[in-house]
């Protein structure tokens, strides 16, 4: 698995589950790509990476 250099550790774009409030990391995400929380399991969306944003995606 491919790692992030140390510097760019603390600039990655982080947000929180929408549904359980766990950090979610997009730093492998792009906008309108769907992401899982891997704590809750919840589907959400990637709305914005600066600043990182998700909204919880509609059952």
């Amino acid at each position: 698995m491919d790692q992030m250099p140390e510097d760019d550790y603390n600039e990655r774009p982080l947000t929180a589950c929408p549904v359980c409030s766990a950090e979610v990391d997009l730093s492998w995400a792009e906008v309108g790509e769907r992401v899982v929380c891997t704590v809750c399991g919840a589907g959400m969306l990637v709305v914005s990476l600066e600043p990182p944003e998700v909204e919880a995606e509609e059952e």
